[in-house]
């Protein structure tokens, strides 16, 4: 069971951050990119190999908090709070395995700072959370259209560290998993629970 972590009992900060978000991960450890001080020469493939890497200052490590659910990997914006200061990132990178859940982060500074903190959490916006909550559960019972026809209907979904993956089932009971990404979703619509695709006959044979 996830360690549960009360914001306000956790770190002292202002109460209207206490009621604005909500966290979900404390820090457990940070591993410094060292590799982006390497001078590589000549080859094309080598210089986008090390511009590569300086764009990653260092990956940081955290141990998930309750209330933690996989819809977390999805938002759009975190804040890190550490010690008694909060730091704001933008679009991160999140990934969760069995033990950590962990971020890349590109400020240099950001990671120093995380790296000498004696106490760190990340969080997020709780109300925006909160709408992501309710639409991923809403997809549940949506009927999958493709080409006009309705194909299957959602019973479930999960992340896969890249994208939302959507398992539906056709008539004849037949388990289909559908990437919910702009390759393949034409329409998410709430309003007459439908989710219209496009050129996704690689899962599904028709």
């Amino acid at each position: 069971m996830a360690e549960p972590c009360c914001l306000s009992s956790c770190l002292t900060l202002r109460g209207r951050i206490e009621k604005e978000l909500i966290t979900f991960g404390k820090l457990v450890k940070v591993r410094l990119n060292n590799s982006y001080l390497a001078d590589f020469a000549n080859s094309d493939k080598e210089y986008n190999l090390v511009k590569r890497q300086k764009e990653i200052a260092g990956e940081v490590f955290f141990k998930t908090l309750s209330p933690f659910n996989i819809s977390l990997l999805d938002v759009a914006d975190i804040f890190v709070l550490i010690d008694d200061k909060v730091r704001y990132v933008k679009s991160p990178h999140l990934k969760k395995d069995k033990a950590y859940l962990s971020i890349r982060l590109k400020d240099e500074g950001l990671v120093q700072e995380l790296k000498k903190a004696k106490l760190a959490f990340i969080a997020t916006d709780k109300h925006l959370y909160e709408d992501l909550v309710v639409e991923k559960n809403s997809l549940n019972g949506m009927s999958v259209i493709h080409e006009g026809k309705k194909i299957a209907v959602v019973i479930d979904s999960f992340n896969n560290n890249a994208h939302d993956v959507l398992i539906a089932l056709t008539d004849d009971n037949q388990e289909i998993l559908l990437p919910v990404v702009d390759e393949y979703v034409l329409e998410k619509d709430f309003e007459r629970q439908r989710i219209v695709f496009k050129n996704i006959q690689e899962f599904f044979d028709f």
